[in-house]
């Protein structure tokens, strides 16, 4: 018998996962700028970043192929080639206000990415955007980075201050590099050299991370995968409800507010994630004409679903709008789900929704310090009414057959 054990036990130490890594597909260019702007060379420079899927990576190409853009005088000079003096910007007529445009920047950069707002907020004036990333425990000091507390990764965004004003922050860029405590950044409205609140160009800078004039490094949640910004979304509710995992809003595509939207629901991990559970069953065509009131659209846009799961215990949650014509997603939200224990998978040991070996070590604990007669019947997986090494054995074939 104990040899038996031990080679249980041997069994389970070699015991190799085997991971299967999916390249994202190429995203197509959803941008079209103003005429002015496609005259020059830095929309045939966006145009030709291939769009990868992997938010971190497109942020940061799309940021870099604008460097060298410079700012006009006037709305007729968005190409980027006439050095001005004005704030007059591609960006800036994105985000419909032409004025002081770092921030702007980052926003249009996050926008031709397909990072969703609830990622990267659309802002203009820094303060905000920071204290947006403080209110989220997404915002990390320089102090903390140079102390190793938060090692920082390209798509990260850096918020600056100088002694322009008493602002917290009065400049950002993204982060696309960081090695031997040197951060490399895209920075819009900025100069060649040193920190420029106002310096007319996109231009990419290196900092020391012990550089007093970076206040914060802010860490996005890009994990929760692309959306197209031509999705409106909202969600309303969300929570547990008789045992399930309830979400409410809605959502509609502007480019045809006639699709029904489906939403899907990934619980257990964002989009990608080969562990989560993906629920689709669910069609944003529920009436809610106080959406229709506010955004012309139509009244059947609303969702209102409650999904059972097999997951339980604390669960993230990841919500989508998905248009089955045009095959693009948009985020909607995330949220933490405390799901209620009702029947738990044979073999689930430990009671983390997974069967595999960490049961088996569990069982195997457990079944050198009791009797049968003061066994958990959970805990007999072969239901001979007994709990012992039998069980182990049983439960790592069944795990490893499957």
């Amino acid at each position: 018998m104990k040899r038996k054990i031990i080679t249980v036990i041997s069994l389970i130490l070699s015991f190799t996962s085997l991971f299967v890594l999916l390249s994202p597909s190429a995203v197509a260019l959803k941008y079209s700028g103003s005429d002015s702007y496609r005259s020059g060379p830095y929309y045939e420079k966006l145009c030709a970043v291939e769009r990868t899927g992997d938010l971190r990576t497109d942020i940061v190409n799309i940021a870099r192929s604008q460097v060298g853009y410079f700012e006009g005088s006037n709305s007729s000079q968005l190409s980027g080639t006439v050095n001005g003096t004005k704030n007059y910007t591609e960006y800036g007529r994105w985000y419909g206000m032409q004025d002081m445009w770092c921030a702007i920047f980052v926003s249009w950069c996050a926008y031709a990415a397909n990072v969703s707002e609830s990622v990267v907020p659309k802002h203009a004036y820094t303060p905000s955007g920071l204290s947006w990333f403080q209110n989220k425990g997404q915002a990390y000091s320089r102090a903390d980075v140079a102390a190793g507390k938060y090692t920082p990764e390209p798509g990260d965004i850096v918020y600056f201050k100088s002694s322009r004003n008493n602002n917290p922050t009065n400049h950002v860029g993204i982060l696309v590099d960081y090695s031997n405590r040197t951060i490399t950044t895209v920075e819009g409205n900025s100069s060649l050299v040193g920190i420029d609140t106002n310096g007319g160009a996109v231009a990419e800078k290196q900092h020391s991370i012990d550089d007093t004039y970076i206040v914060y490094i802010c860490r996005p949640s890009y994990e929760v995968g692309p959306s197209c910004p031509d999705i409106m979304v909202q969600i309303d509710e969300y929570g547990i409800s008789g045992g399930g995992v309830k979400v409410r809003g809605w959502c509609f595509d502007k480019r045809d507010n006639n699709i029904s939207l489906q939403i899907h629901v990934y619980i257990g991990g964002p989009i990608g994630d080969p562990n989560a559970e993906k629920h689709t069953e669910t069609v944003a065509n529920a009436s809610r004409p106080d959406v229709n009131n506010v955004h012309k659209c139509g009244n059947n846009h609303g969702y209102d679903a409650v999904i059972q799961t097999e997951l339980y215990k604390k669960q993230p949650v990841y919500v989508y709008a998905y248009n089955p014509e045009t095959e693009d997603t948009a985020f909607i939200s995330t949220f933490t789900a405390d799901i209620p224990v009702t029947k738990l998978k044979k073999g689930d040991i430990n009671i983390d929704c997974f069967v595999d070996n960490k049961d088996v070590v569990e069982l195997f604990r457990y079944v050198t310090k009791i009797f049968d007669s003061e066994a958990d019947p959970s805990y007999d997986f072969n239901e001979d009414g007994k709990v012992n090494n039998k069980d182990v054995t049983m439960l790592f074939r069944y795990i490893n057959s499957n």
